[in-house]
């Protein structure tokens, strides 16, 4: 059970549910100024002017980079999706990834855009630690924990995936139940580590973008698609191994970016 991503079409629902309600909590207080965005206790409320240019330095700006990269990295779950996919055409699997990555680009700006018009500034990396404590509010953060407890699962699928063909040379789908749930079990019991040593959910998202996130989508497809062509290289051959090389300088300049920011505090 639990072996396909097929599996999963239902729990990924009910998470895009619940996180169409905090989207639509985000818009709400984005576009109506009356509403009291902040506690009584943390009066004067942050509530500030839109911030078209925000003041920081070119070592800030690309330390948010390593974010942006995370927000963009699906690419472990195309394959599962291409195996699964009814008719896998190549006109097909552009359609899904043109949807999927165009429709997140508009949640992550639109998102953004409320937050900053809520807050200016002095937003968090998690939005909702700068909302009042209210009833809405709280239900809002139950779904997200939610969403996210059952996104967990379309990460840990491809995970679990790569673990199976290094450690028994097998895919999830043929290894024996034992090992099957070893895997997973390891895997949850690693996350949960993670999650109860680590308080700043920024942090881990700028790691994850700076490290594995460059590496599916700058480092790898670079270095494939260079090699594919390498008998016969073309325009596309050059710019693929320029992007390998991109990624391959960005990995440790995010990461020193990242843990220089977070000793700092910033």
């Amino acid at each position: 059970a639990f072996r396909r991503m097929e599996s999963l079409r239902f729990t990924s629902a009910v998470a895009l549910v619940c996180f169409a309600y905090v989207v639509g909590v985000v818009f709400v207080y984005g576009l109506d100024p009356g509403l009291p965005a902040c506690d009584a206790a943390h009066r004067p409320c942050p509530r500030q002017p839109i911030p078209w240019f925000v003041d920081s330095s070119t070592m800030d700006r690309l330390g948010i980079m390593s974010v942006f990269i995370f927000g963009f990295t699906c690419h472990q779950n195309i394959f599962p999706i291409v195996a699964e996919l009814q008719r896998p055409t190549g006109r097909r699997i552009n359609v899904v990834i043109g949807c999927s990555s165009v429709t997140s680009l508009l949640i992550y700006l639109a998102v953004s855009a409320c937050g900053l018009v809520t807050y200016g500034t002095a937003v968090h990396s998690d939005i909702l630690t700068n909302y009042p404590q209210t009833v809405g509010l709280a239900v809002c953060r139950v779904l997200l924990a939610l969403s996210l407890s059952l996104s967990y699962m379309l990460q840990c699928h491809p995970c679990r995936m790569c673990l199976s063909t290094l450690l028994f040379g097998e895919t999830a789908y043929d290894i024996p139940t034992p090992c099957f749930l070893l895997l997973t079990y390891g895997i949850l019991g690693g996350s949960f580590a993670v999650a109860m040593f680590v308080h700043d959910l920024g942090i881990v998202l700028a790691l994850v973008g700076a490290t594995g996130s460059t590496a599916i989508s700058y480092i790898l497809p670079g270095t494939f698609y260079a090699l594919m062509h390498r008998e016969n290289p073309g325009p596309k051959a050059y710019a693929a191994a320029g992007l390998a090389a991109l990624g391959c300088a960005l990995v440790p300049t995010l990461v020193t970016l990242v843990l220089v920011s977070g000793q700092s505090g910033g």
